[in-house]
């Protein structure tokens, strides 16, 4: 299964703020549900766990997707994320966003509405790598407490 990734709206079919018995209807009923603990939130598993809905409990709005690389294709654009070359898909995501983050292991693309962890060969396993795909409401990076800082040039 290939999805695409279109910046703040959708993955593949599967549309931000949609419900979660909206998202059964296009990518099957879940392997399981987890209640967050420490948040409004609760997440959904679909394909062997490789694909991940988060959803806000109070409105049931879809507000965040992770993807792993048993998504054999998951694109931004022409880019296949999950492309074996984790140092080329890095390279192309840094030149293309001005808007880079970094924190608690994860680089941040808002100029794409991503996150990505384990793509930077510091891990010991390329099955390590994830990209978390939110919605424009789930990050303000204006906010004090979202630490983080520019990479280093």
């Amino acid at each position: 299964m290939a999805f695409t990734i279109f910046p703040y709206q959708s993955v593949g079919a599967v549309r931000f703020g949609m419900t979660p018995d909206q998202t059964e209807t296009i990518v099957g009923k879940p392997e399981r549900v987890k209640r967050s603990r420490f948040s409004a939130e609760s997440t959904l598993f679909f394909c062997d766990g490789n694909l991940q809905l988060t959803f806000d409990e109070k409105t049931l709005a879809l507000r965040s997707m992770t993807l792993y690389p048993g998504i054999k294709g998951l694109y931004l654009g022409e880019l296949n994320l999950f492309e074996p070359d984790s140092a080329l898909v890095i390279n192309a995501l840094t030149k293309a966003d001005t808007q880079i983050r970094y924190r608690a292991g994860f680089t941040y693309f808002f100029t794409f509405g991503i996150a990505v962890k384990g793509f930077r060969g510091d891990e010991d396993d390329e099955d390590d790598r994830s990209v978390d795909v939110f919605d424009k409401t789930y990050w303000d990076i204006g906010e004090a407490n979202f630490l983080m800082k520019p990479p280093l040039k």
